[in-house]
């Protein structure tokens, strides 16, 4: 295998963007965390030397070469960090501003991972009638994790700027069935800057997205670029600002007139999933 968009050489170095296959699992219960393996799903992409990868990885992803891998068990520091009693935080039950009555379709269930005002991501532990007691720390804070890695690509030299969207397939979809104005579709994405590789944000963690198509309730790339996917297809989808949030950017981690890639997974179409292998013959 060699290099993809570079010389050849193939060697994963800073400012070039590696492109991995990970199987991540906790060894103290060997439950599997993630596995990009499986299925043949997308595998991880990031700009080495941006710090938007743990620690454990990114240093040891550093000078390796295309095709090779390795094992290692990452302790907190090189993983998620150590777990921390003081990102525990007390939020107030949702309430009518006048009824002083609970907003019920509001309310988290315990378990449940809940969006916070400072685009925080934490997991509720529990609930009065007053408060709503919620972790934010990573899910593996304080965990080691035992890390397989193999490096799949190297891009040499990351595309950042472009105009419009650019659609790049990952796998593809079963080459048919497209989405159309009106329809509602669901999708799972991973958000990233195009300028260092930073991810903002990500479903993978939560449910799929769902949306309809055409509606203008997604940014302009979104609309245009899930239009040229097919059922199951995933894809990098690269917007320019002017198809993403422009000038004003977004909630304090998108920076005006920021340039997005969207690594997307169409999952179903008006509730209709892909047909797999085997249903399918």
């Amino acid at each position: 295998a060699g290099a993809g968009g570079g010389s050849g050489e193939g060697v994963a170095r800073s400012g070039f963007r590696a492109v991995c296959h990970v199987r991540i699992t906790n060894p103290e219960t060997g439950d599997v965390i993630v596995d990009t393996n499986d299925n043949a799903k997308s595998p991880v992409s990031f700009i080495l030397g941006q710090g938007t990868v743990i620690p454990g990885i990114e240093s040891r992803v550093d000078g390796m070469k295309v095709g090779e891998e390795w094992t290692a068990t990452l302790q907190p520091e090189e993983a998620f960090g150590e777990w921390h009693k003081e990102k525990v935080i007390m939020v107030p039950v949702p309430r009518h501003p006048t009824s002083n009555e609970v907003v019920e379709d509001q309310m988290p269930n315990v378990g449940d991972m809940v969006h916070l005002s400072d685009n925080s991501i934490g997991k509720v532990l529990s609930i009065t009638d007053e408060a709503i007691e919620i972790d934010t720390n990573h899910t593996f804070a304080g965990k080691p994790l035992e890390v397989q890695l193999r490096l799949y690509e190297v891009d040499e030299d990351p595309e950042t700027e472009w105009t419009g969207v650019k659609v790049q397939s990952i796998e593809a979809g079963d080459g048919k069935t497209f989405p159309q104005v009106g329809d509602e579709v669901s999708v799972h994405y991973v958000g990233m800057l195009a300028s260092d590789g930073k991810v903002f944000d990500s479903s993978r963690a939560r449910e799929p997205i769902s949306f309809q198509l055409g509606a203008g309730r997604v940014i302009r790339g979104w609309d245009d670029g899930i239009a040229k996917l097919t059922l199951g297809e995933r894809a990098r989808l690269y917007i320019s600002s002017e198809f993403g949030y422009g000038p004003q950017g977004a909630g304090g981690v998108i920076p005006p007139n920021a340039n997005l890639i969207f690594e997307v997974e169409l999952i179903k179409i008006n509730g209709q999933g892909a047909a797999s292998p085997t249903s399918a013959a």
